[in-house]
């Protein structure tokens, strides 16, 4: 009798752990729907669409109005700097450094490898994508509380996605010809 009751209890806790991982999407679901919303509003440039998010990005699309592009909006300096002292110095060499492509610093690891491949997300440092927002690499910088095995789990994953990665120090960072020798390499 008393297996039948452990049953039941595994049971439970299974539709449970089902139940509360529906209610996890579906919050991430809409904080990604309020996101775009917002970016579109600010933007007022289209956003990517999923499933659930068309009412709420149709709606504050037409709510949104056009300013005029000649418009310019001054942004007090007031509030803390986005990225340390080392990541600014990376990020615009970079910028410098790659052109024809888009830098993003802070990026998640989930978004590109996909959400169901990943429970935890990781911070990387900086994504590298070509004028089409797709993802050609990923750069991290080397610092203290980074492990290998971090590196390495990174590393499978995003070679699975055909995605270059690389963790280097922003203290000797390579020259911009092996940079561009490195984004622009043959894939393996």
């Amino acid at each position: 009798m008393s297996w039948l009751l452990l049953l039941v209890v595994v049971v439970v806790f299974a539709l449970l752990v089902v139940v509360l991982r529906k209610r996890r999407d579906a919050q991430r679901e809409a904080e990604e729907a309020r996101a775009q919303a917002f970016l579109m509003q600010v933007q007022g440039a289209a956003a990517a669409i999923g499933a659930g998010t068309e009412a709420i990005v149709s709606g504050a699309m037409a709510a949104a109005t056009e300013t005029p592009d000649d418009t310019e909006v001054a942004m007090p300096a007031s509030g803390p700097t986005y990225l340390d002292r080392h990541h600014q110095i990376v990020w615009r060499w970079l910028r410098a450094g790659l052109p024809g492509c888009e830098v993003f610093a802070r990026g998640s690891l989930r978004r590109i490898v996909g959400r169901e491949r990943l429970q935890k997300d990781l911070l990387l440092d900086f994504v590298i994508c070509n004028e089409g927002f797709e993802v050609l690499a990923v750069v991290d910088l080397a610092r203290e509380g980074r492990t290998e095995a971090e590196r390495n789990h990174k590393s499978q994953l995003l070679a699975q996605r055909g995605v270059r990665y690389v963790c280097w120090s922003a203290e000797r960072l390579p020259d911009q010809t092996t940079l561009s020798a490195w984004i622009g390499g043959s894939r393996d």
